[in-house]
């Protein structure tokens, strides 16, 4: 009975790194991405459904009770896919003069792209009558095959932040 389980647990581990690998959304990778592109202690990084999967990764122990913020210049906030309430998170992200991120997956992005107002911010000309730092340059795209719909992440970086 002991060698089946630990050949059970052998054969699911190798199936798991093997099989599995690459057929979720690489979070992991656009926090990497995110830390080496900024160069400020303050940060505030705009998520859809990955909101969580952001907190967790940028900023660990933020559950821990503590008093302290572990993590005081980091924000991970949840971002609509509607042009208000992009512009609004946009406006306040450059208010608290933080580097501003916005991490989506492929549906999310085909959702901005369908609204014009959104796409406009996203890609500019709308936030300050054409200045050149409004929009956002694409910083990674980080491919996810495997499943059975695509959950290709786009980290996307506010324009002016170095």
């Amino acid at each position: 009975v002991g060698i089946a389980v630990v050949v059970e647990l052998v054969v699911g581990t190798f199936l798991y790194t093997t099989a599995r690998r690459g057929s979720r959304p690489d979070w992991r990778g656009a926090r990497d991405q995110i830390v080496r592109a900024v160069s400020g202690a303050r940060l505030t990084v705009l998520a859809a459904s990955g909101r969580d999967s952001l907190v967790y990764y940028l900023r660990p122990d933020h559950w821990r009770d503590g008093g302290d913020d572990p993590h005081p210049g980091i924000a991970v906030e949840r971002l609509a896919l509607d042009a208000p309430e992009l512009a609004v998170r946009v406006a306040t992200a450059a208010e608290r003069r933080s580097a501003l991120f916005v991490v989506l997956l492929q549906d999310e992005l085909d959702a901005i792209e369908r609204d014009a107002d959104a796409a406009a911010i996203l890609t500019g000309g709308q936030l300050g009558a054409g200045d050149p730092r409004d929009g956002f340059e694409l910083l990674d795209v980080l491919p996810c095959a495997g499943t059975r719909r695509d959950e290709t992440v786009y980290v996307f970086r506010a324009r002016g932040e170095r």
